[in-house]
């Protein structure tokens, strides 16, 4: 039987980000054990007395470094378990856009900062059609743009009946895209200034005074939403898209039913992020992070404690 080369693909990252998470906390791992059975700070005199304070002082600190790293291990292992949910989560967001909102198709598409392009990953109806087909860079001069990639950049929704010349003509034709009418809209992620991401903002946030419409002059449905920048919020971060839509180009797609899909694409946002290999490496990377400064801290500690034993043993003999 053909395997698929994308699902061979996501096999091996997914069991390389295993490998190196894995790799990393026993690293750490051997090094909370090193240190235990290491106690004995670096001094130039010992006693008795300073030994036993030691042997009675040094496993607490040891015993909260070693909780730290496995709570590193039990958080790294449920980022890396989201990782062949992915599938599911996607499928999931789909259905719940066409039965909330009553489209004909869905497509969700993904940005792939490796390559530097956006490629549509999951469909249901005829949106599964050019999964693994549609493909694109993302382009900095507009001219070169394709419609998902222009969603990526300028970050705003639109709604298109028919054709437009940013279409990918060989996916238009192929597919028989004459007929539809959709609306597009970017997959964002809100953050505060200082990078971190916010969980609910899309239920504070003003959508009917915000998202605003401007129509554009043709004879078919076509639309351009642009969404105001929130005070003391940093520019969103734009991980994909989805493509929603009609089959019979002349049903109208209003303003409401873009508010609605905007803000529930806004509330799944989270759950695509942490489906995804970055969001994996990231987790990987903090606890590093954490427990690199708890174990600097911890030695830092353990030799103030062995100097200051130490110069009372001497200052008492």
């Amino acid at each position: 039987m053909t395997r698929n080369p994308n699902e061979v693909s996501k096999q091996f990252w997914i069991a390389f980000v295993l490998d190196v998470a894995v790799g990393i906390l026993c690293i750490f791992h051997q090094g909370a054990i090193a240190y235990r059975y290491n106690l004995q700070p670096l001094v130039i005199h010992h006693s008795q007395e300073m030994c036993m304070h030691n042997s009675q002082q040094l496993p607490e600190d040891f015993k909260a470094f070693e909780q730290q790293i496995l709570q590193a291990e039990n958080q790294i292992a449920k980022a890396t378990t989201e990782l062949f949910r992915l599938e599911f989560i996607l499928d999931r967001i789909c259905h719940e856009i066409q039965d909330s909102l009553g489209f004909d198709f869905v497509n969700i598409s993904l940005v792939i900062p490796a390559s530097n392009t956006i490629e549509a990953v999951h469909g249901i109806g005829i949106g599964k059609n050019w999964v693994n087909r549609a493909r694109h860079y993302l382009e900095d001069d507009p001219e070169l743009r394709d419609i998902q990639a222009d969603i990526v950049k300028e970050c705003h929704t639109e709604i298109i009946a028919g054709h437009n010349e940013r279409f990918d003509s060989w996916i238009f034709e192929t597919f028989d895209h004459h007929n539809l009418v959709r609306i597009f809209t970017p997959i964002i992620l809100m953050r505060d200034e200082s990078g971190k991401t916010l969980e609910d903002w899309f239920e504070q946030y003003d959508w009917q005074e915000n998202f605003v419409p401007n129509h554009i002059g043709t004879e078919k449905q076509h639309t351009i939403i642009t969404m105001k920048p929130i005070p003391g919020y940093a520019p969103p971060k734009v991980i994909g898209s989805v493509e929603a839509g009609y089959e019979n180009c002349d049903t109208k797609i209003t303003h409401q039913q873009a508010i609605a899909l905007a803000k529930l694409v806004a509330q799944r946002s989270l759950d695509i992020r942490k489906a995804r290999l970055r969001y994996v490496l990231e987790t990987v990377a903090e606890n590093a992070r954490h427990i690199l400064r708890a174990d600097f801290t911890t030695n830092t500690v353990a030799n103030l404690r062995g100097f200051n034993t130490c110069r009372n043993g001497m200052n008492t003999s």
